[in-house]
């Protein structure tokens, strides 16, 4: 996991250094808004298709430059398979803050408008609150590892579509102390779309 760290930081200054050579932007472009549903299940100790939870979440984020951005993410959780004894309708929601790099225009470069498969790295750090549960420890610091698949489609260009496999990772609510631990981790797979807001210059 420290190598995965290790990585994504490397991923970011090399984006850092290639978005030197690009104009900047103002500070209310490269928004954009999204929604998705998915579903999630325990990674260990767990039949994976006989305990599958559905999932819907809300994104709102911003590139900074062709090569890394952040976005803010709110995922609500509506069941429990595996995962404990709430009873309410949302069983949790999980609140993170991730950085974004675009590996697609990182390797082959950015060529001024948008292709039509790209593929963004997602890693970043939340809480969790778990509702229903009869005790005072339902916060929990979280992670969150993946990608988001992007397709766009030329007629729609303020649309993309997109695919996101990605890992959850309780990070203190079984221990004492802060670590990543499989058997305290959730996979997900969302499908979902953003909408891009049009920037100053008239693009996407």
């Amino acid at each position: 996991m420290r190598k995965i760290v290790l990585t994504l930081m490397m991923t970011l200054l090399a984006a850092g250094l290639q978005a030197q050579h690009l104009t900047p932007s103002k500070i209310l472009d490269n928004w954009y808004v999204g929604a998705n549903m998915g579903i999630n299940s325990k990674v260990t100790h767990n039949d994976f298709m006989s305990n599958v939870n559905p999932s819907a979440a809300l994104r709102l984020g911003r590139d900074f430059n062709p090569y890394v951005g952040v976005m803010f993410e709110g995922t609500a959780f509506f069941n429990d398979l595996r995962f404990g004894m709430s009873k309410t309708m949302v069983k949790a929601v999980n609140y993170d803050l991730l950085a974004t790099v675009n590996l697609s225009n990182l390797i082959s470069g950015f060529k001024g408008n948008q292709r039509f498969f790209e593929t963004r790295v997602l890693a970043g750090v939340g809480f969790n609150h778990i509702y229903g549960l009869q005790t005072e420890n339902n916060n929990d610091f979280i992670t969150k590892l993946g990608l988001d698949l992007v397709f766009h489609v030329n007629s729609l260009d303020a649309l993309e579509f997109y695919l996101s496999p990605a890992i959850n990772f309780n990070m203190d609510h079984y221990s004492e102390r802060t670590q990543f631990n499989m058997n305290y981790a959730a996979w997900q797979l969302s499908a979902g779309v953003n909408y891009r807001f049009k920037n100053s210059n008239g693009t996407r």
